[in-house]
């Protein structure tokens, strides 16, 4: 993201993966990889936020948008799955990257499971965490599919 310096404007990159999309794909993974649940559970406000300024930029450059924002929430709401997905690897993998030292135990199947145990019990309060946040970020990838 980035921001004017006096932070009234707001622009969305993604130089990470180039290719002919639907806006919904991006938007939901950049929800679900980038926000917490808290945030979230905004997502209709977000995404009529995104549809009002996606129009009038388009707007703006002579090439106005053909789709209204019912149109984009139910395209949203159909290809939310795999920022779903990516949102629920996204709460465990950082936590485990950033405290599992793979390379120094070396890296196998077995030991990584040991590693996965291991920390599951002596971290019991933090894996409550992730779970109630998986918990929370099921509860609104439910309510968005009401909109398919």
């Amino acid at each position: 993201m980035m921001f004017s310096e006096n932070g009234d404007n707001v622009i969305f990159l993604d130089l990470q993966r180039h290719r002919v999309a639907s806006p919904s794909v991006d938007i939901a993974y950049y929800l679900y990889t980038s926000t917490q649940p808290e945030v979230l559970c905004q997502w209709k406000e977000l995404l009529k936020f995104y549809y009002e300024e996606f129009k009038s930029t388009s707007f703006e450059i002579s090439n106005p948008i053909s789709f209204s924002y019912d149109d984009l929430m139910k395209d949203y709401a159909v290809k939310v799955d795999l920022g779903f997905l990516f949102g629920l690897f996204f709460v465990i993998g950082t936590e485990a990257m950033n405290t599992l030292n793979v390379d120094a135990n070396g890296y196998s199947r077995d030991r990584f499971d040991d590693m996965l145990v291991e920390y599951t019990q002596a971290n019991k309060e933090k894996v409550a965490g992730f779970v109630n946040k998986m918990i929370d970020l099921l509860h609104i990838f439910e309510e968005v599919k009401t909109f398919a």
